[in-house]
């Protein structure tokens, strides 16, 4: 039996993300950092993130007809944020630029895989009613909605 997102996808319908767009930085560490304590990263890479970011671009890459509804900073972080969204096939089109700084997650990786996060929000903590409101339209078009806001 084919799962609920198969039939989604064979049948065209539209899904949606509204919630957070995060610049991820990712730290390979052999181990965490005690209080006071620095270690060193093996290797740093950036890459596009957020849960609701993170969700709709799988689901793009999977075929399926994808729109992004939050915010990113009015910073170079914002801008690219959009870009890598469009490469992955999402409309991005209500995806808006507010706040100064995008929002920005540092995780730490070790060696077993488990990982350790901090989050600065950014312009996603200032997503309020009045973006809920100009998108519902947009909202009320979609078959599926997905959000988290972190």
């Amino acid at each position: 039996m084919e799962s609920s997102l198969f039939e989604m996808l064979k049948e065209g319908k539209k899904v949606g993300a509204l919630g957070s767009l995060n610049a991820d930085y990712s730290f390979s560490v052999s181990s965490f950092p005690q209080p006071g304590s620095t270690v060193a990263a093996s290797g740093m890479v950036v890459r596009p993130g957020g849960k609701s970011s993170n969700q709709i671009v799988q689901a793009a890459l999977l075929g399926m007809d994808c729109k992004m509804f939050g915010q990113v900073g009015e910073d170079p972080r914002g801008s690219w944020l959009i870009e890598k969204l469009r490469e992955a096939g999402v409309d991005a089109q209500r995806v808006v630029k507010k706040g100064p700084e995008s929002g920005h997650a540092f995780i730490m990786v070790d060696n077993s895989g488990e990982n350790e996060r901090v989050v600065s929000s950014g312009s996603n903590g200032l997503l309020d009613p009045e973006y809920v409101a100009e998108v519902k339209s947009d909202l009320s078009s979609l078959d599926a909605l997905g959000v988290c806001l972190e």
